[in-house]
């Protein structure tokens, strides 16, 4: 009888001690469950306070507010106007005036896209015209100028250098003379005299 007591009492030590183990190991499980409940979702916070870059588009541009300071060089004709082969290109006529824009030069797709001007964005905004994208002038005001080769043959047949001769000034001030069309909005300014090739209203020879 004494040992059958002795056996239960141990018996039951064996049992209260697996319930208390099970219970701490539950509370255990329950506490790190929520701490990384609590990690998992506090990250995004984190990322946040720690000023993660956001786009912007154009409303933070770099050069903005900032004096224009004076050209250092000069592009178009004194006397621009529309020359022969465009206005034999145009079946409804031409429209546009002679005009002088002083501005910055900018990589058109960058500024469009990004906000992006200045000196910061010279070697990105030099290969991106390099490789197609537009060359423009951003006034005082932050008014956007597209600037194309007024002469539409040499134009059409890639005869034209305007955009070579312009690129050593990117985000540098310059004055640019010649068309202004203004349609819907959208201002370019068209610039002659930069024409190559012993006939640029023909396609280039291969």
């Amino acid at each position: 009888m004494k040992h059958r007591t002795i056996l239960l009492f141990v018996l039951g030590c064996c049992a209260g001690g697996l319930l208390f183990g099970c219970a701490k190991r539950e509370e255990t499980t329950k506490t790190a469950s929520s701490e990384s409940t609590h990690v998992a979702t506090s990250t995004p916070d984190s990322m946040r306070a720690s000023g993660a870059p956001t786009f912007s588009g154009s409303d933070s541009l770099w050069n903005d507010g900032k004096p224009m300071g004076q050209p250092v060089a000069s592009f178009g004709s004194d006397t621009p106007t529309w020359t022969s082969t465009t206005v034999a290109a145009a079946n409804r006529g031409t429209t546009g005036k002679p005009s002088t824009v002083v501005g910055e030069v900018v990589d058109v797709s960058c500024y469009m896209q990004l906000g992006k001007r200045g000196e910061k964005h010279i070697a990105c905004g030099t290969d991106c015209v390099k490789n197609g994208a537009p060359i423009g002038v951003v006034d005082g005001k932050n008014n956007l100028y597209i600037v194309m080769a007024e002469e539409h043959d040499p134009r059409r047949y890639g005869n034209i250098a305007l955009k070579e001769a312009m690129l050593p000034f990117m985000a540098k001030t310059v004055q640019v003379t010649g068309m202004l069309n203004d349609r819907d909005g959208v201002k370019t300014l068209y610039v002659q005299g930069y024409t190559v090739g012993s006939d640029p209203n023909q396609p280039a020879s291969k």
